[in-house]
């Protein structure tokens, strides 16, 4: 896990572009951890840190009912944005 955000760290807007694919991150669980996971975290963190907007680039054909992996991780992400007070 990455370190915390210094303490004085404030920001209004926050880009996201993380992503990797499967072979480069080793396995299914992995990828998921980069491509889904992450940026939720980041998200969490930025909205702390007085974030207003939250932009990120996910992918083309994202659907969480996708019968292809990367599509539907993708695709699972940003129902998760709904839960946070963060616009996107």
């Amino acid at each position: 896990m990455a370190a915390p955000l210094p303490p004085t760290l404030h920001c209004d807007v926050v880009f996201c572009c993380l992503g990797t694919t499967i072979k480069v991150a080793g396995s299914g669980e992995a990828f998921r951890e980069v491509d889904q996971h992450l940026p939720i975290r980041i998200a969490r963190a930025a909205l702390e840190k007085g974030a207003q907007h939250f932009i990120i680039v996910s992918a083309m054909g994202a659907d969480a009912t996708s019968r292809i992996f990367y599509n539907r991780v993708k695709g699972e992400m940003r129902p998760n944005f709904g839960q946070l007070a963060i616009p996107i």
